[in-house]
């Protein structure tokens, strides 16, 4: 996908692509500014009610940032530099839904022009690097880290991920030897800053060897490469602890029994399942629904998947076999991107498959688009063909970007479309809270039935909540049996004992029996 103008200076060529990328995103994402905060995912706890965003404006600089880094136990995730970022919005505007998400597009904008700057360092080509920001800036699956005010973590850890990278090759290049050891000292803070916004910035040290092996393959020193990667790795160990700390406080735990044979169909399924959505972005959702305890109900889409997998694998070697570097490159840094989300390792969920959320791919498309553009590049030869294949794919992601992006308007067309597409339990069950709170009592049931249909009995709330909840509706609907078998149930599903959630449902049951005995003692 080379297209070369001699008659454009390279600077000027530099900068017009820039103010294109720079000016599409901001027309594409505009309509999301003014979009309502979804409540029900997640905003209502990460941002609208939470304290901790509030806390240097009530007391100061000095105690706030000790609070977010030392003190903060609202979330049971490790990002202080999340939360400061979102500290500044409340400072400057307070909770304004439009003023954060243009923070959000603000920060992807910057992504963007970071990964043209790395990509460029990397292959060379200006074109391809423009091409693989364009898709990265434009592609509907990053819709949700930049219209859901509560990925902010997302976009603002991949500027400081990218700008540790582009550090780290120039570093490796040479080419500035009177400041190598800053630039070294300066990829590290960078990675620093990048965990501390979200720890998917762990596996670091795994990349910065992939792009040393890409850089150096001829001229390979190992002793030189553990000292790159040592200096890391005592900070490594920290960050795991501080989020081990953090997920300590994790009351999502679930436990479901998988063999290791399952485990390993899901990992796969995930591996190729972002791959699938970047090809053909559609139906998107902000949450794919896990597999149930026992095998999924579709095991034959998840077979498949996981040889695509497997696929997918084989060609990473077989490009290393044959020094392909930037290829290699391409899916390994896939690979170890995606790897903390494939749950082959411990969880703090339990024994849980590792959600699919399409927040994933944001900062995993690297790798993913990196490799379609140069596989295009390298078996179409003729620039013609080129140019029209990527016309009609970005005429393709724009079409989809368009019909996927109104479905962030608020949390209703949020949850509906999830309904629609992907129903869960969980999805299906805070799409009854909504409509409970504006008054639609039948659309509620009729979500909270067609959860029940499901089987599957994954739910993110205990277990117990749910049948709460629609005991309440058949009480508003006067169903005073059904609302008792239900506060019954919900009592049996609770697997420990919390006094204060037992003495709500012992109410309620109380409660319900005085009124089926009035509305017994009442009849002729």
């Amino acid at each position: 996908m080379i297209i070369k103008n001699n008659s454009i200076p390279s600077k000027k060529q530099v900068f017009i692509m820039l103010a294109f990328l720079v000016l599409v995103t901001i027309v594409f994402y505009l309509p999301s500014l003014f979009y309502d905060f979804l409540y029900e995912l997640d905003d209502d706890w990460i941002v609208v009610s939470n304290n901790s965003i509030k806390i240097i404006s009530i007391y100061g600089w000095k105690t706030g940032l000790a609070y977010l880094f030392f003190m903060d136990t609202t979330d049971f995730h490790y990002h202080p530099i999340t939360y400061l970022s979102l500290s500044l919005d409340y400072i400057l505007f307070g909770l304004n839904a439009t003023a954060i998400k243009a923070h959000n597009l603000f920060l992807h904008i910057t992504s963007g022009i970071l990964l043209f700057w790395f990509i460029n360092l990397l292959v060379k080509q200006r074109w391809i690097a423009f091409i693989v920001a364009l898709l990265f800036l434009i592609h509907p699956m990053n819709i949700e880290s930049i219209a859901w005010a509560s990925c902010r973590r997302q976009a603002l850890f991949f500027c400081y991920f990218l700008a540790s990278l582009i550090v780290y090759k120039i570093f490796l290049e040479n080419r500035y030897k009177k400041y190598k050891n800053w630039l070294y000292f300066l990829s590290i803070v960078f990675w620093i800053l990048s965990t501390l916004a979200k720890a998917s910035a762990i596996v670091m040290p795994a990349v910065f060897v992939l792009l040393y092996i890409h850089e150096k393959r001829d001229t390979f020193r190992s002793k030189t490469m553990v000292k790159h990667i040592l200096p890391m790795l005592p900070l490594l160990l920290l960050f795991v602890h501080l989020n081990e700390i953090a997920n300590a406080r994790n009351f999502l735990v679930r436990n479901f029994s998988y063999s290791n044979f399952d485990h390993l169909i899901f990992a796969g399924y995930t591996y190729c399942f972002y791959w699938v959505k970047a090809l053909f972005p559609f139906p998107l959702v902000y949450f794919y629904p896990a597999p149930s305890e026992h095998l999924p109900h579709q095991p034959i889409a998840y077979f498949i998947m996981f040889a695509g997998s497997c696929l997918l694998i084989l060609l990473m070697i077989y490009h290393f076999l044959k020094r392909q570097n930037t290829l290699f490159f391409a899916l390994g840094f896939y690979t170890l991107t995606i790897l903390p989300m494939l749950n082959l390792m411990y969880y703090p969920l339990g024994d849980l498959p590792m959600l699919v959320s399409n927040r994933y791919f944001y900062h995993t498309s690297l790798g993913i688009l990196l490799y379609i553009v140069l596989v295009v590049h390298y078996t179409v030869r003729n620039r013609t063909k080129k140019i029209i294949i990527a016309s009609l794919y970005f005429v393709l992601l724009g079409v989809l970007f368009k019909v996927n992006l109104p479905v962030w308007k608020n949390q209703i067309t949020m949850l509906e479309n999830a309904a629609k597409y992907y129903p869960s339990e969980d999805i299906l069950y805070k799409l009854a809270m909504v409509y409970d709170d504006s008054g639609e009592t039948k659309n509620a049931l009729l979500n909270l039935n067609k959860a029940d249909t499901l089987g599957t009995d994954i739910w993110i709330n205990y277990p117990w909540s749910y049948y709460q909840k629609r005991s309440n509706l058949y009480l508003k609907s006067a169903k005073y049996d059904k609302a008792l078998e239900d506060i019954n149930t919900a009592l049996q599903k609770k697997q420990y004992k919390t006094p204060a959630d037992d003495s709500v449902l012992l109410l309620d049951k109380k409660n319900i029996e005085i009124l089926i005995q009035s509305s017994t003692s009442m009849k002729p």
